[in-house]
């Protein structure tokens, strides 16, 4: 009974790992990426962080307007005399509050307007910091399946290349072939096998990059089945995406926001010479107590207390020049800032004008290289029958693999690039979000 028991619980251990050897491992998908980095990815944490510093100007800038309030506590004592001179003790306490305010009005009103731009500078600078990060996870995912992909391939030359080895060899031990043909195809092994080592090494760097902003190491991820859609950008028009840029694209809008930031500056800088208003209020309560001790008699006094406010102008008449260089100062400002804005301008056109082009030579790229792959693998398969009845040499052979390898890598390389050039419009756009990710995902097998 116990060999029984012994037995069937052996034969339920092994279909259990059976079953488990043979389960599907699941692939990670481009959107399981996004998520995990954009919980873990410290760049992303840190323009959150520098968001919300942003808007305590707000909270800073309406300080301007209430007072500073103080409080103090005071006690002291002393005694002095000698024996045949009278003694005299002093004993004191006060305590006080105190209310100051110092404002030039004009100037602290534009304080608290600037902040508007303070925190619309801020909630820009944070949605192009997620823009980055799509951006970023969507280049390293497919630079890692584009490394995967370049190892695959140069490890299935390296394996074909020892069998055309094998066979060079056997020909040329029965007199079929000559010497060159078996040195040929030698090195040729050789090379794939450098190949192998290096693609390697690529892979392993792009797996780092990808960990570097997920924080963990992912090895299994999707990759874009073969009935991929190639979506052609909608509208087709160069200038149509142009003035999309010119409305959505993040870094623009920054520089128009510098722009209004600059000449609202100059106009602050010209109130400093307004006058500023000084108000202050005090209340103090002081309490002081005097023995004097001669001939045994005794003498105490008294105590007071005091109430005081205070009003006071200040009018700026000279600076030694100050004021007057904050203005140009200002003023120079306000000119760099404007003729930045007009590069970024020209640079966001050209870039999404660019993009466009980009995105429509990547699908034709696409398209021409699946022909050629296809065009690769028959050339191949002819050359291979051609050298089995003698018509071709290994050198046509080995040939015609390395074209098959260039023609897989060109195929796969076309796909990541479309991915890539659909998301670099999107971003120069301002239009890229987790959704567009979602909708790539969908491309993806697992």
């Amino acid at each position: 009974m116990l060999h029984t028991r012994t037995v069937r619980r052996t034969l339920s251990l092994f279909i259990a790992a059976a079953m488990t050897s043979t389960a599907p491992a699941y692939a990670t998908s481009l959107l399981d990426v996004y998520d995990q980095a954009a919980q873990s990815d410290p760049t992303i944490h840190a323009a959150a962080a520098n968001r919300l510093a942003s808007r305590e100007a707000r909270p800073q800038a309406i300080a301007a307007f209430l007072p500073d309030i103080s409080a103090n506590l005071s006690w002291a004592g002393t005694t002095s005399g000698s024996d045949t001179q009278a003694t005299k003790t002093v004993r004191g306490g006060s305590w006080g509050l105190s209310a100051t305010e110092s404002i030039n009005l004009p100037n602290v009103l534009r304080s608290l307007n600037r902040t508007d731009y303070t925190l619309a500078q801020a909630d820009l600078t944070y949605h192009n910091a997620e823009l980055s990060l799509i951006s970023r996870v969507a280049t390293r995912y497919f630079n890692v399946l584009s490394a995967k992909d370049a190892l695959k391939a140069a490890q299935s030359s390296l394996e074909s290349l020892n069998q055309q080895l094998e066979r060079a060899e056997k020909r040329f031990e029965v007199g079929l072939a000559a010497i060159t043909d078996v040195q040929e195809a030698r090195a040729s092994r050789d090379s794939a096998n450098s190949k192998v080592i290096s693609s390697k090494r690529t892979l392993a760097t792009n797996q780092e990059l990808l960990r570097e902003i997920t924080g963990a190491s992912l090895d299994n991820l999707a990759a874009p089945g073969e009935d991929m859609p190639l979506i052609t950008p909608d509208p087709q028009n160069a200038d149509a995406w142009a003035q999309k840029a010119m409305n959505g694209n993040i870094d623009l809008a920054a520089s128009r926001i510098n722009l209004e930031i600059s000449t609202f500056d100059l106009g602050t800088q010209k109130l400093n010479r307004f006058p500023t208003l000084t108000l202050g209020a005090n209340y103090s309560n002081s309490n002081a107590y005097s023995d004097f001790k001669m001939f045994g008699s005794d003498n105490t006094v008294n105590s007071w207390k005091g109430t005081w406010l205070s009003a006071g102008v200040s009018v700026p008449l000279y600076s030694g020049g100050e004021v007057s260089s904050k203005i140009r100062q200002s003023v120079y400002q306000q000119r760099a800032a404007r003729e930045s804005l007009e590069s970024v301008t020209r640079a966001t056109e050209r870039a999404a004008r660019d993009a466009y082009l980009g995105l429509q030579s990547s699908i034709a790229q696409v398209q021409a290289n699946k022909a050629a792959l296809e065009s690769s693998r028959l050339a191949l398969q002819a050359t291979e029958a051609g050298f089995n009845v003698g018509t071709r040499t290994t050198i046509d052979v080995l040939t015609s693999r390395n074209n098959l390898l260039t023609a897989e890598q060109n195929y796969a390389s076309s796909r990541y690039s479309y991915i890539t050039s659909l998301i670099t419009l999107k971003t120069v756009t301002g239009e890229l979000t987790r959704e567009d990710l979602q909708l790539i995902n969908s491309w993806l097998t697992q």
